[in-house]
């Protein structure tokens, strides 16, 4: 029981940390591409038309503003 609890606890960090990651990288750009999975999601595009043109073809992609980006202090 001990290890199962264990176990758990280990892969819920895990978790944790790589959303955490992810939310970070999400920071540098402002256009995602989500697919219908959670880990369908790539925030590496600076313009929608990046984002599209890597969304097309692939079933079930759409690209979006990215609600994590944070614009360059001017």
């Amino acid at each position: 029981m001990r290890i199962i609890i264990f176990v758990l606890m280990i892969a819920g960090g895990l978790v944790m940390l790589s959303a955490d990651q992810a939310q970070a990288q999400a920071q540098g750009h402002g256009f995602c591409m989500r697919g219908p999975t959670v880990a369908g999601r790539d925030c590496s595009f600076d313009t929608m038309a990046q984002c599209r043109a890597s969304a097309s073809g692939r079933s079930g992609m759409h690209c979006m503003a990215n609600p994590f980006y944070k614009r360059p202090a001017q």
